[in-house]
């Protein structure tokens, strides 16, 4: 018998070691007099939003890893990123076992925590009760970033069609083929066959500015061509720097490429992205 007690106990303490003794009362339960209870998770812990108008994106973090996540905010002079979490099964603050432990940021609240947008630099927040996640708010600088081009085809080559998705993005990290969207655009023009240009007006984009947007029809190389040019700017933030990503989907590619590509094409480096790192400064600029 005294054997078995024994046992009995270990397993309760090894049970009660392994959730951190993250338990609550289960108040579902009628009536309410009855001590049962409930082990106490982590559901999630994410930014709700910011306590002033900000630019706030969760980014991909690209360490495979669902327990963590990751967002940027762009620096502002006054305000506060909020992170909140939120408990499984959901109960009140008061509620909630001493295990529960929420960390970072500024604050004591058991659920939420603030990140300062005022200051530039990385904050991680963790919640621990039986599992751990840990989000981080990344204040970083703004910029404004100018994209332009002036896509033309000629119009002997017959009816023709070109479409282009830009994206601005967030590159992660120097030298990184990885990237988040920030805002996309869509735009273009088609030529038919009788030679007439017509232009495919930008859609979409959020806070990405078209300031100009023209048709091509004349001459380019003493042969007749049609097309448009595009001048594009955006202002915010990212982790490492921000770039433009244009995709090409057309029925004239560019020599040697097969729609839909990436541009340019062919590929003036390794990486994703309309400049490169050494043209990239002539566009991008620091706000205050």
């Amino acid at each position: 018998m005294n054997m078995q007690k024994n046992a009995l106990g270990i397993l309760l303490i090894t049970l009660f070691g392994e959730i951190g003794l993250c338990m609550a009362k289960d108040v579902s339960v009628a009536p309410l007099s009855e001590k049962v209870f409930q082990a106490i998770r982590v559901d999630s812990l994410s930014a709700i939003g910011c306590d002033v108008t900000c630019k706030l994106k969760e980014v991909n973090d690209f360490d495979n890893n669902a327990d963590t996540r990751k967002y940027i905010g762009c620096k502002a002079n006054s305000g506060n990123v909020n992170i909140q979490a939120i408990p499984k099964p959901v109960i009140g603050k008061s509620l909630l076992p001493n295990a529960w432990v929420l960390t970072g940021g500024v604050g004591t609240d058991k659920l939420l925590r603030t990140v300062p947008l005022t200051v530039v630099g990385a904050t991680n927040i963790t919640a621990s009760c039986v599992n751990t996640k840990t989000t981080t708010a990344d204040v970083r600088p703004n910029y404004k970033l100018v994209f332009t081009d002036t896509p033309w085809r000629d119009k002997a080559s017959g009816a023709t069609t070109w479409d282009a998705t830009l994206n601005v993005v967030s590159q992660s990290a120097a030298n990184s083929s990885n990237f988040t969207v920030l805002e996309t655009i869509t735009y273009g023009f088609s030529i038919s066959a009788a030679g007439v240009v017509t232009t495919h007006n930008p859609v979409g984009g959020g806070n990405i500015t078209v300031t100009t947007f023209n048709i091509i029809d004349g001459i380019a190389d003493g042969v007749p061509v049609g097309g448009v040019s595009i001048i594009a700017e955006y202002t915010g933030c990212a982790e490492q720097t921000l770039q433009w990503n244009q995709i090409i989907t057309t029925s004239y590619p560019s020599q040697g490429c097969t729609s839909p590509y990436t541009d340019p094409c062919p590929n003036d480096d390794t990486l994703p992205y309309y400049f490169t790192d050494t043209e990239l400064p002539h566009y991008i600029t620091a706000v205050p």
